[in-house]
């Protein structure tokens, strides 16, 4: 490919002449100027300079400022010299077009933006072609390219990568299809498989859900000592134990949900020993958990709660515990066990922001501290996140803030660290 030189020298002339006449258009957020968008070293050595003075708050600037200020730099200096510095700035303060300066400074960043480009290996003779000699030609491609906006240019590149991945099937999203297409058959697959995911704990939640289904993030709340990870806890005994003991029938069943589902439970405050298993050994069992804590039984349930410590140990149910989490721990822990154990359900409990989140977020925006919220936001969408990338379902859990015993209405706003993070995870 051959490479075009795009140096836009009359555009920069104007430029640097209304920069002369008005410096402080260097101060609009509205213009943005860097060292790229001069091609040639005398006219880089010339905005440096205009730039730096504008920097120190020097309120005229003439060629004799400018003069004065590069000829500080020995070798620059020399670059100014060769190309008749003065007379250039003398010409181009004097020739220049204020009330045209925001038509040449477009086009100067459309040159700047063209080379960008160019230095990254594209083509771009499809929007600027300086080897047209043809004078119809070359006005009509003038005239294209002023009527061009900067995100008209980007617009137009970007459509190019995206048929290109198109044609080789290849997406940043993961499906993309026209709405009804397919439909029809769609709803006949209902007819005969309902969606419906594995039983919870609560019939209820089961209903209002659909279950557990793989791929789908659910967030629970509840004020603290409530129960949230006794809940959690009996959720993955009843999603993966192989067998519980029946409450009704007074007897063992094989678990309806069926055998050898693989389940992880990633918990913050309690002792994985003493604390879960003993709850889930109380939920698999039947068994109260005092029972067990004070090791004073009534009939059978010495005999269930040693079977049910077996049936856990033959079941598929990790337990992690990571007071100090952050998302890249999260992630990490749910990667292990699905390449090792395959799992496909997860319960996290529960969502706070922990200080090694907080630091996180805070080295992910340059040292800029985030608000609880926000870090609670990002927590939560990572989460959901992983659902569809690892194939699991994942249920979590949050507190909700004091406010809720004063409230006739409950709704997002109680939740702890609430705002937007419960708006966007609902």
């Amino acid at each position: 490919m051959n490479k075009q030189s795009l140096n836009p020298k009359r555009e920069i002339f104007q430029v640097i002449g209304c920069l002369m006449q008005n410096p402080y258009l260097l101060k609009d957020k509205n213009y943005k100027l860097s060292l790229y968008d001069f091609t040639e070293s005398f006219h880089k050595i010339v905005f440096a300079a205009i730039n730096n003075l504008v920097a120190q708050n020097v309120k005229e600037l003439d060629e004799i400022v400018i003069d004065n200020f590069i000829s500080n730099y020995a070798e620059q200096y020399t670059i100014f010299q060769k190309n008749n510095g003065i007379e250039y700035l003398i010409n181009a303060r004097e020739k220049s077009e204020k009330e045209n300066f925001v038509y040449n400074y477009n086009r100067l960043k459309k040159f700047s933006l063209l080379r960008k480009y160019q230095d990254a290996g594209i083509n771009v003779i499809e929007i600027y072609d300086e080897n047209i000699v043809n004078p119809k030609q070359q006005r009509d491609m003038q005239e294209k390219f002023d009527k061009l906006s900067l995100q008209d240019i980007t617009r137009f590149f970007d459509l190019k990568i995206i048929r290109i991945k198109e044609e080789y099937n290849i997406s940043n999203s993961e499906e993309s299809k026209k709405a009804g297409v397919g439909a029809k058959e769609l709803i006949e697959r209902f007819k005969e498989t309902p969606e419906m995911g594995l039983g919870l704990e609560s019939k209820m939640l089961t209903t209002v859900i659909r279950g557990a289904r793989k791929k789908k993030y659910i967030v629970r709340s509840s004020p603290s000592g409530f129960g949230k990870s006794r809940t959690s806890l009996g959720d993955i005994c009843c999603l993966c134990a192989n067998q519980i003991w029946d409450l009704e029938k007074h007897e063992w069943i094989n678990n309806p949900n069926g055998q050898n589902n693989a389940g992880l439970y990633i918990g913050a405050e309690m002792e994985l020993g003493e604390e879960v298993d003993i709850i889930m050994i109380a939920y698999v069992s039947g068994v109260p958990e005092e029972h067990i804590r004070d090791g004073s039984y009534e009939g059978d349930e010495e005999e269930r709660v040693l079977k049910a410590s077996d049936i856990l140990a033959d079941s598929q149910i990790y337990l992690e515990k990571v007071p100090e989490f952050d998302l890249q721990t999260i992630e990490q822990l749910i990667e292990k066990y699905k390449i090792m154990y395959n799992i496909e359900y997860v319960v996290f409990d529960y969502i706070f922001a922990t200080d090694s989140l907080l630091q996180e977020a805070k080295e992910k925006r340059g040292g800029t501290i985030t608000r609880e919220d926000q870090v609670l936001l990002s927590l939560s969408k990572k989460l959901k996140d992983l659902t569809a990338e690892y194939d699991v379902w994942l249920m979590t859990m949050t507190q909700v803030n004091g406010e809720y015993k004063d409230l006739n209405n409950l709704d997002e706003t109680i939740i702890r660290g609430s705002k937007l993070f419960c708006l966007l995870t609902r």
